[in-house]
C-alpha cells in the first residue's frame, strides 16, 4: 500500500479549510496492516502545532508550510468561523486491536491458560461487537452532515455549533463514538487512507450540539459524564424570557450611511488619534444599537482611505471586537460625546452644527429602523440601466456621464434592477482631477485621439520615438484595460534631472482615472483598485526603488499584469475571520534611479532609460493653455472609452509562426490590440522584433544557454551523454582553463565554474539526473535526456528540432545564427563532420563546402575545395570515434578514414527505408567500395551496433538534399 498523495489535491484541500478558519498541520503517515488483526497501524509526524492553539494560523504562516514529504494534513478542531459557528467532529472507530491467542502446546497446563485467554478473547470481542453495533444506531440518528472514511472503516462526522462544543470521551467504551473539538487534532481527507463519502460535502450545522449529543445518548441509553458538555443543568431547555421583555432591535447601517461617517471623520484619522475613535465610533454604535458588522465595515473603510498600515488596521478592527464583546464591562462607554473631543483635539474647533445634525440622522434608531427600499452604493464606472455609465463633474457636482445606443446623456445617480441606487463618487473619494463634459464636444476618431496624445509626449519629453509611440498607446490601452486580459508595465530608469517624473505626470494627467503618488504601499494600490471588477484604475509610482525587494509589493506587481489574479486579505479577529478579495490587475507605471533586481519583475517591464535630454517645451513652463488642453485631451479620451465599450478589440494579432509566446507575448498583445488599424502598428511591431531579439540575445548569454546547446551538440537520442563530453564540450564554448584537480574551469564570462554547479543546472534546466553508466566502454557519469523536454528547452534559447517521421525525436539543429548570438565562440562551426554521439552546433553550412563531398571525390573527412587548391583555406580533419579496442588516442590517418564506415544524416527525410516501416533518415557509405544504403533510424542504429569495431563518422546534412 503505497502513501504517496496527489500533492496539489491535497494543498488545495487544506487551503479551504484555512479559507474557512482552520489551523492547518501538514503530516507524514505511514500505515502498516497488522498480519493479524488487519487494522492499519498509523505513524504520524508533523511539525509543533501547539502555537495554534493559542491564536489561529496566519495567511502567511499557511503560505509558509513545509508540505516536504507530507501526504497529510490534519486541522484543530474548535475554531469558530466567520459565521460564528464551533467546528467539530464525532469521531466512530470500529478497529479492535483484539489478537487470538496461539492454539500450538506441548503441555496441559499452557493448553488450559490459552483456553482461559480464547474465552476472555471471545469476551472481549462479543463486547467490541456490541458497542460498534450501539454506534452505528447513535450515529443513524445524528443528522445527515460530512462523513469522511478513515483507514480501518471509522468515520469521521463534521458538524458546525452554534454554541461552543465541549469534548466528550465518556461514552467510547460503551459505543466507540467520542465528539473531538477543543485544541484537539483531525486527519482531513483526502489525506493518505482518508477519503470523502460521496454526496456528503455539506456541514450540518447545530444550535448545541452538546445538548443534542447529550439527548441522544439518553436515547440509547448511553450515560456521558455531564461535566465534559454543556447539558448539566437540571432543565435542559433554556429559560423562556418574559413575554413583556423584548430584546433590542440589532440595526445595520447602510453602505450610504456609512460613507458620509468615513467622509466627515476621514481627515480626523490621523496618528496618535485611531485607537481612541475607533473606541468612540464603538461606544456610538452600541448605545443606538448598530450591529457589530456595521462598525467593522466603517473602521475598514477609513483604514482604506487612509495610510493606515495592515498591521495598525488589524489591530483597530480587533478593539471593535474587544468592545462589543465587554460592553458590560464598560458602562461608562463614551460613544458620541468621545467624537465631539476627539473632533475638537484634532481641528481645533468645534464640529459645525449643521454636521452634528447630519450624522446625528444617519445614527438614530427612527432612520435606521426604517429599512430602505433600495441599497445606495458609489462607483466610478460599470454598466447600468441607462447604459454604460462614467463618474464626472458637471456644474461643480458629480453625475454620471452615460452612452446608450449612441447617445450621450448626463445623470445624477443610475439604476441596476429595481433594488440598486449608484451615485457618483465625490472628489474627496477620488486621487485625480475629475473628468468634466462638454455636451457640444464632437466624438473624436481614435487616429486622432492617438496623434493628439503623441504631440503632447513628443513636446513634453525628450525620448527615443519608439518610446514616445509605446507611452502614447499605453494611455490609449489604459482606457480600455476591460477588454484586454494582460497589459504591460513600464519602468522609467535614470538620474536626476533626466525627464522620469515628467513622463508620470504626464501619464497622470492622460491616464484613465489615475493614482499617482510616491512610494505606494501595497494596501494603497489594492485598496484603490478595490473589489469592483468593473473599474480598471492607473497605478503611477514615482520614486519606485526598492520596489522589487518589498515581498509583498513585488507578489502584487507579478500578479497584477494577468486579468482576474485577486489579493485574499484576512482580517483575523476573536470570534473568526472576514476575507476580502482585492482586484490587482491594471496598466502600472514606475520611475526609479536604479533598475530592479528581481528576475520575475523584470519580465513583466517594458523599460525606459532616460538620460538628461532637451524637451521642446519644459514641464515647468507649461501654461494654462496646456493645462486646458490637456484637460480637454483626457475628457475626449473619457468620451471614447464610453462610446466604444461595446466594441471587442482584436484577439488575434500574431500568427502561428510569429515566434512570439510567453511573457512576450502577454507584453506587446495588448498594445497590438488597442492599436490595431493605426499607423503606430507597423513601428510597434519593429519594437517587438528588436524586444524579442534582444530577449533571446540576453538568454544565450547566460550559463543555461551555453548547457543547453553543448547538450544538443552531444546528444542523440535514447542514448546518454556523458558530463565528461558536456565539461569538455563548455571548456571550449567558454575558452576555459580547466584544473582537473579543483575540479574547476576559469572562464572569463562566467568566472570559475565548478562541476558540481554545471551538474546542477543540467538537472535543473534539463530536468536531467545523473547516473553511472558504460558509454565507450568506459565508466562515467552520464545523463539521460527526456526528448519532449529538451525541444521545449530548445524553443527557450532559440532552438529548433526537425521534424521527421521517425519513432524518436530527431536531431536538433538551431533554428538560425541568429538564436545562438554573434559572441558564440562555437568552435564546432566550420567543421563538416562530428563524431558518433555528436550533433554539429553549426548555424549554417560553411561557404567553402561543396554540395555533397562524398561525390567529388574528395576525402570525407575534410572540409574545403578539392585537395592542394591554393585559393581555399587549409583542410580540416575531424577526430574519429574512440572504440573499445582503441583507448590510446583518437587521432587516425586518411588511411583509417578510407577504409571506414560513413554515414550521414538526410534532411528533410526521404522515399521509405526498404523496411517498410520508416521514412529514410541517413545514408551508409561503406568504404573502399562505396556502397551506399538509405537507411530509416531504426535500420541504421541496427547496423551501426552491428559495426562497433569499425571506424564511424557522422557528417550533417543540414542544407544537403537526399541525392
Amino acid at each position: 500500500m503505497t502513501d504517496s498523495v496527489n500533492l496539489a489535491e491535497l494543498k488545495a484541500a487544506a487551503e479551504v479549510w484555512h479559507e474557512d478558519g482552520a489551523s492547518i498541520i501538514p503530516i507524514h503517515i505511514h500505515q502498516t496492516p497488522d498480519p493479524q488483526t488487519g487494522c492499519h497501524t498509523k505513524n504520524c509526524s508533523f511539525t509543533n502545532w501547539g502555537k495554534w492553539i493559542k491564536q489561529p494560523q496566519t495567511k502567511e504562516e499557511f503560505q509558509n508550510l513545509n508540505w516536504t514529504n507530507k501526504n497529510g494534513f490534519a486541522i484543530i478542531l474548535g475554531y469558530q468561523d466567520q459565521n460564528g459557528y464551533y467546528l467539530t467532529s464525532v469521531d466512530f472507530d470500529p478497529k479492535t486491536n483484539l489478537k487470538e491467542p496461539k492454539q500450538q502446546t506441548h503441555n496441559q497446563n499452557t493448553l488450559q491458560q490459552i483456553e482461559e485467554e480464547l474465552k476472555q478473547y471471545k469476551l472481549k470481542l462479543a463486547q467490541h461487537t456490541l458497542a460498534v453495533e450501539r454506534g452505528r444506531k447513535l450515529l443513524a440518528d445524528l443528522p445527515k452532515s460530512r462523513l469522511e472514511l478513515t483507514v480501518n472503516g471509522g468515520y469521521h462526522i463534521l458538524y458546525k455549533s452554534k454554541q461552543q462544543v465541549k469534548t466528550v470521551k465518556s461514552v467510547h467504551h460503551a459505543c466507540k463514538v467520542e465528539v473531538l473539538t477543543e485544541r484537539q487534532m483531525c486527519i482531513m481527507a483526502p489525506s493518505f487512507g482518508y477519503k470523502l463519502q460521496e454526496n456528503t460535502d455539506a456541514i450540518a450545522t447545530i444550535d448545541d450540539f452538546n445538548q443534542l449529543f447529550y439527548n441522544l445518548c439518553q436515547k440509547h441509553n448511553l450515560h456521558p459524564n455531564t461535566s465534559h458538555t454543556q447539558s448539566n443543568k437540571k432543565n435542559t431547555q433554556p429559560p423562556k424570557q418574559p413575554q413583556h421583555q423584548q430584546s433590542p432591535q440589532i440595526v445595520e447601517l447602510d453602505d450610504e450611511k456609512l460613507q458620509q461617517i468615513v467622509d466627515a471623520f476621514t481627515s480626523i484619522w490621523t496618528q496618535g488619534s485611531r485607537h481612541n475613535l475607533t473606541t468612540a465610533f464603538c461606544g456610538w454604535f452600541i448605545k443606538q444599537n448598530i450591529a457589530k458588522t456595521s462598525a467593522l465595515k466603517l473602521i475598514g473603510r477609513l483604514c482604506c482611505a487612509t495610510d493606515t498600515t495592515d498591521s495598525d488596521a488589524t489591530g483597530f478592527l480587533r478593539d471593535v471586537h474587544n468592545q462589543y464583546t465587554n460592553r458590560k464591562d464598560n458602562p461608562d462607554l463614551k460613544g458620541w460625546t468621545g467624537l465631539l473631543e476627539i473632533y475638537q483635539q484634532v481641528k481645533g474647533c468645534k464640529m459645525p452644527p449643521e454636521l452634528q445634525k447630519k450624522l446625528a440622522d444617519t445614527i438614530t434608531n427612527k432612520a435606521t429602523n426604517e429599512k430602505a427600499s433600495k441599497l445606495v452604493v458609489r462607483k466610478d464606472c460599470g454598466l447600468a440601466d441607462q447604459g454604460y455609465y462614467e463618474a464626472i463633474y458637471q456644474d461643480d457636482k458629480p453625475c454620471f456621464l452615460t452612452y446608450n445606443k449612441g447617445v450621450f446623456e448626463v445623470y445624477d445617480s443610475v439604476t441596476k434592477g429595481e433594488d440598486i441606487i449608484i451615485l457618483p463618487k465625490t472628489n474627496q473619494e477620488i486621487p485625480y482631477e475629475p473628468y468634466t463634459y462638454n455636451l457640444s464636444t464632437p466624438l473624436q476618431s481614435v487616429e486622432v485621439l492617438f496623434e493628439r496624445v503623441w504631440v503632447e509626449f513628443d513636446l513634453f519629453v525628450d525620448v527615443e520615438p519608439k518610446w514616445v509611440d509605446v507611452l502614447s498607446s499605453c494611455v490609449l490601452l489604459s482606457y480600455r484595460q476591460e477588454k484586454i486580459d494582460s497589459t504591460p508595465y513600464i519602468y522609467i530608469v535614470g538620474d536626476n534631472e533626466c525627464g522620469k517624473t515628467v513622463i508620470l505626470n504626464l501619464l497622470s494627467k492622460l491616464c484613465y482615472r489615475p493614482l499617482h503618488s510616491v512610494s505606494l504601499t501595497p494596501a494603497n494600490i489594492y485598496g484603490y483598485i478595490g473589489t469592483d471588477n468593473e473599474f480598471f484604475g492607473t497605478i503611477l509610482e514615482d520614486e519606485a526603488q526598492g520596489l522589487d525587494r518589498d515581498e509583498e509589493k513585488a507578489k502584487l506587481y507579478k500578479a497584477g499584469y494577468t486579468k482576474g489574479t485577486k489579493v485574499a486579505r484576512t482580517l483575523q479577529t476573536q470570534s473568526g475571520r472576514h476575507i476580502e478579495y482585492y482586484n490587482t490587475f491594471g496598466f502600472k507605471a514606475s520611475a526609479a534611479e536604479k533598475m530592479p533586481s528581481n528576475k520575475g519583475f523584470v519580465e513583466r517591464n517594458l523599460f525606459i532609460h532616460m538620460t538628461e535630454g532637451e524637451p521642446k517645451k519644459d514641464w515647468g513652463d507649461k501654461n494654462k493653455q496646456d493645462e486646458q488642453r490637456l484637460q480637454m485631451l483626457r475628457n475626449d479620451l473619457l468620451v471614447w472609452r464610453l462610446s466604444v465599450q461595446v466594441v471587442d478589440l482584436p484577439e488575434q494579432v500574431f500568427s502561428a509562426d510569429s515566434g512570439v509566446r510567453g511573457r512576450l507575448k502577454q507584453i506587446w498583445k495588448p498594445l497590438l490590440q488597442v492599436t490595431a488599424g493605426l499607423a503606430v502598428e507597423h513601428r510597434l511591431r519593429e519594437y517587438l522584433e528588436q524586444n524579442r531579439r534582444d530577449r533571446l540575445e540576453e538568454k544565450n548569454k547566460t550559463l543555461e544557454s551555453y548547457i543547453v546547446r553543448a547538450v544538443f551538440a552531444l546528444h542523440e537520442p535514447n542514448r546518454p551523454v556523458a558530463f565528461g563530453a558536456i565539461w569538455k564540450h563548455l571548456e571550449g564554448e567558454l575558452d576555459g582553463v580547466v584544473d582537473d584537480k579543483k575540479q574547476k574551469m576559469e572562464t572569463p564570462e562566467f568566472g570559475v565554474l565548478t562541476k558540481r554547479r554545471v551538474g546542477s543546472r543540467i538537472g535543473a534546466v534539463l530536468n536531467a539526473k545523473s547516473n553511472r553508466t558504460t558509454i565507450e566502454g568506459e565508466y562515467v557519469v552520464g545523463y539521460l535526456f527526456d526528448e519532449t523536454k529538451l525541444a521545449r528547452a530548445a524553443k527557450k534559447y532559440g532552438l529548433t528540432t526537425q521534424p521527421n517521421n521517425s519513432s524518436t525525436v530527431s536531431t536538433v539543429l538551431p533554428i538560425v545564427k541568429e538564436a545562438v548570438g554573434a559572441n558564440t565562440k562555437n568552435k564546432a562551426d566550420n567543421l563538416g563532420f562530428v563524431c558518433e554521439n555528436t550533433v554539429n552546433s553549426m548555424c549554417q553550412k560553411p561557404e567553402n563546402m561543396s554540395v555533397d563531398p562524398l561525390e567529388n571525390g574528395r576525402s570525407v573527412g575534410s572540409v574545403g575545395s578539392v585537395d592542394n587548391a591554393k585559393d581555399q583555406p587549409k583542410q580540416q580533419t575531424l577526430l574519429p570515434l574512440k572504440n573499445k579496442t582503441d583507448n590510446k588516442t583518437n587521432s587516425t590517418t586518411q588511411k583509417d578514414m578510407d577504409t571506414g564506415t560513413f554515414y550521414e544524416l538526410i534532411v528533410p527525410p526521404a522515399e521509405p527505408c526498404s523496411c517498410g516501416v520508416f521514412a529514410v533518415e541517413y545514408a551508409i557509405t561503406i568504404r573502399p567500395t562505396d556502397q551506399t544504403r538509405r537507411v530509416c533510424q531504426t535500420c541504421f542504429t541496427q547496423f551501426r551496433d552491428e559495426h562497433k569495431a569499425e571506424r564511424i563518422f557522422l557528417r550533417r546534412r543540414d542544407e544537403v538534399g537526399a541525392n
